[in-house]
């Protein structure tokens, strides 16, 4: 099923659509083809499923990971790309034997303007179909998550609660302030980096939010520098593990 969408014609971005898992077998996709209703790609010999994961297919893979600073997003390409048009434009995946297995197509009229520099995400991928309710734009500055289930934003249960993105990047040995958090001083905060196969990478902050307002990370974990590389941040914030009142999900980039 395609999960993730970005169309960048005209802003630099790389171009590439993100396929997502829901059946948590593997499928290796090789001959399958990705087309806009006419012309169709044949997938490479690397287009492989992961079980309950995503696979990214653009015609670039080196120029995406350069992109988003790191060689770990899984990337397959096609026989060639076809431009994705912003304005309207189709995607459709076909298996081996040319069946159709999702079929997405949008235009101004029923989607509105594409958001300029970014993708556009699935939010339930249990919803087929053209909704457009069900595709929204992502936050991250980068341009998408790529192999990663994005968000919109801060997902409150609770008022008064927002995070505001200092940085994003992060060198090892080098302190720096990521987040800063406005909320009521006595709640929790976990914060936890994860890399793009869902392994916990580090765990930065366990406790109550601190006195500064920031989280501030020095990109190691146990005492050891974290591999340079694109992750994702886990922002959540309650009274405690079982009342999270808010949660967050934000693309993190360790450099050297």
């Amino acid at each position: 099923m395609v999960s993730e969408i970005a169309a960048n014609p005209s802003t630099g971005e790389p171009e590439w659509i993100e396929l997502a898992d829901r059946s948590g077998t593997k499928t290796n996709l090789v001959g399958w083809t990705v087309d806009d209703g006419t012309t169709r790609r044949r997938l490479d010999s690397t287009a492989v499923l992961p079980a309950s994961g995503r696979l990214v297919v653009a015609g670039d893979c080196e120029r995406l990971a350069s992109w988003y600073g790191t060689s770990s997003i899984p990337c397959a390409k096609p026989s060639a790309w076809n431009a994705l048009a912003v304005g309207s434009d189709r995607v459709v995946l076909r298996d081996v034997d040319g069946a159709v297995c999702d079929s997405i197509e949008w235009n101004d009229a029923s989607w509105g303007d594409w958001p300029k520099g970014r993708s556009l995400e699935r939010v339930d991928l249990a919803r087929t179909g053209n909704d457009p309710a069900n595709w929204i734009a992502t936050s991250s500055p980068l341009g998408g998550t790529p192999g990663w289930e994005g968000t919109p934003a801060l997902e409150p249960k609770g008022a008064g609660i927002r995070l505001e993105m200092l940085s994003r990047k992060v060198v090892p040995g080098q302190p720096r302030a990521l987040v800063r958090i406005h909320a009521p001083w006595d709640l929790h905060l976990k914060a936890e980096l994860f890399d793009l196969s869902r392994r916990r990478a580090a765990t930065l902050h366990d406790g109550r939010i601190p006195a500064s307002g920031e989280l501030v990370w020095n990109g190691a974990h146990d005492g050891k520098p974290v591999l340079p590389g694109a992750y994702m941040l886990l922002v959540e914030i309650g009274s405690g593990s079982k009342d999270v009142q808010a949660r967050s999900r934000e693309w993190i980039v360790v450099t050297k």
